[in-house]
């Protein structure tokens, strides 16, 4: 962050506060009473199109944080890797007609939004609204999300080898978006190398399976987790002795 200014600046007045790419301002420097504000840089969450707006670097429903219009529609590009959460959250209450905010292939409606969730850049973000007639008493607020950078990973979540794959060298902390390389042994390919999700890294794997075109991916499976009874019982289970 860049801010440009002579002294001394009168009560009122502003600084700008300027930020690198993929960053946007919350707002500009303002001198209040012999101190300055305190904005900060946060990553940018670019709208693609339509009529949603953006507040203090986040991006907002049309008109929040009023009712917003079931008829507009609104896309984003998430421009880096980063850790997405709704301050606020509202879209339409009723099961008839559900308003969803759709974030990679999870999709958000009601009071409940995306929180402290992991996006790669390049991962996109829509809302599309359902614009049938709705009932009558029922004032949606919308919702407000913002960005943050993903935490490091450290050592104790290191990516573990997958069958017929070793993982590369590293050096931790590992900075969040950044990745880590899996090998696999031929003929096998790896559905990807390890990401730091904002902590834990993402789950990869070596498969027989090479996706040369279109949208299909590799699944890496993750066995349920078990809980083994040893006294006592769990509902219907119980310990044979």
């Amino acid at each position: 962050a860049i801010c440009r200014y002579s002294l001394p600046v009168a009560s009122g007045e502003t600084v700008s506060l300027e930020c690198a790419s993929p960053y946007v301002k919350t707002a500009d420097f303002m001198c209040v009473d012999g101190t300055f504000t305190t904005p900060v840089c946060r990553v940018e969450i670019e709208i693609a199109s339509g009529d949603c707006e953006t507040l203090d670097g986040c991006v907002t429903s049309p008109n929040y944080p009023e009712q917003y219009d079931h008829s507009k529609q609104c896309s984003f590009t998430i421009k880096a890797p980063m850790m997405v959460t709704a301050e606020a959250f509202d879209a339409s209450a009723e099961s008839s007609y559900p308003d969803y905010l759709t974030l990679g292939n999870v999709r958000y409606s009601q009071t409940t939004g995306p929180s402290n969730v992991f996006a790669v850049a390049g991962t996109t973000m829509e809302w599309a609204p359902d614009s049938s007639p709705r009932r009558r008493g029922y004032s949606q607020t919308g919702w407000k999300i913002c960005a943050e950078e993903p935490p490091s990973c450290d050592e104790t979540n290191a990516p573990e080898a997958p069958l017929k794959g070793t993982v590369g060298a590293a050096t931790y902390p590992v900075a969040g978006g950044a990745t880590i390389e899996l090998v696999c042994e031929e003929p096998y390919v790896k559905s990807g190398d390890f990401m730091c999700e904002g902590g834990p890294f993402s789950q990869e794997g070596c498969s027989l399976f090479d996706v040369t075109s279109g949208d299909c991916k590799v699944i890496v499976y993750e066995a349920p987790a078990y809980v083994m009874i040893t006294s006592g019982t769990c509902g219907d289970d119980y310990v044979i002795e």
